[in-house]
C-alpha cells in the first residue's frame, strides 16, 4: 500500500538526491526529512507539506495525488472497479484517520457496463446522506463523467480537499456551484450543517454513478 514517507523517498531518489539534498532544497532540517520518510500518512505541518512539494517541483495537489487514495492506480488487465477506501457521509475526515490508504484497491467490484476506466468505489461511513446512502453501502464514483465546467448541481459527489485547505480531508455531499469561486455542500440529513467552501480548496469532485446496498443497512 502506498505510504507518504515511501512516496517522498521515491520522488527524492528519482531526482538523484539524498536526504541532505532534499533538506537543502526544501529548507527543512535533515532530521525532519528522515522522520517524514518514515511516516505512513502526511502528519506534518501544511507549510512543510508545501515546501516538500515545491522542492520536488510539484504543486501540493500533485503531491497529494501521488500518495493518497484519490490517485487511483488501475492495473493492466482490468480486475474491475477498485474499492479504495472508506468515505465519510458525515463530517469531513482526513484519510490518515482511516487506517487504510491505498490507491490500488484492496478489493474489486464488477465493472458491468461502466466504461470510465478511472471509476472507483468507497465504503460509506456515517449517516449524512440517508436514505440515499446508508452506512456500509458501496458507492461507485466517476471522476470523468462530466467535464468540471459542466458538473450538474444537486447530485451526490465524492469531494476531495486540498492538503492546505481548511478541511484537509474528504466527504460525500450534494454540491451546488454558487459562483466560480464557491461551492455549497449540502447533506440529505438535515442535522448536518451546510458548508460553503472555496472552489480552490477542492482537488476533485467525482459523481455518484452506482450504488451497491448493504442488505443489513436496509
Amino acid at each position: 500500500m502506498p505510504r507518504f514517507g515511501e512516496t517522498i523517498a521515491r520522488l527524492r531518489r528519482a531526482k538523484g538526491w539524498d536526504q541532505r539534498a532534499l533538506a537543502s532544497a526544501s529548507g527543512l532540517g535533515l532530521s525532519t526529512i528522515g522522520r517524514i520518510e518514515t511516516l505512513a500518512s502526511a502528519n506534518i505541518q501544511p507549510a512543510n507539506y508545501t515546501k516538500l512539494a515545491r522542492a520536488l517541483e510539484m504543486s501540493p495537489e500533485d503531491l497529494d495525488r501521488e500518495w493518497r487514495a484519490t490517485r487511483i492506480e488501475q492495473t493492466k488487465g482490468d480486475h474491475g472497479i477498485p474499492l479504495i477506501n472508506l468515505a465519510p457521509a458525515g463530517d469531513i475526515i482526513d484519510y490518515e484517520e482511516f487506517g487504510v490508504d491505498s490507491g490500488q484497491g484492496y478489493s474489486y467490484l464488477p465493472r458491468g457496463d461502466l466504461e470510465d476506466p478511472n471509476a472507483f468505489a468507497v465504503k460509506i461511513i456515517g449517516d449524512s446522506m440517508m436514505p440515499v446512502l446508508a452506512p456500509s453501502d458501496l458507492a461507485i464514483f466517476s471522476p470523468n463523467k462530466y467535464p468540471s465546467e459542466k458538473m450538474p448541481d444537486g447530485v451526490i459527489y465524492f469531494i476531495r480537499f486540498s492538503p492546505d485547505s481548511r478541511y484537509h480531508g474528504c466527504t460525500v455531499a450534494r454540491a451546488f456551484r454558487e459562483s466560480d469561486n464557491h461551492v455549497l455542500l449540502i447533506k440529505d440529513n438535515p442535522t448536518y450543517a451546510r458548508r460553503r467552501v472555496r472552489a480552490d480548496e477542492i482537488i476533485r469532485m467525482s459523481v455518484l454513478v452506482r450504488l451497491i446496498r448493504d442488505v443489513k443497512s436496509g
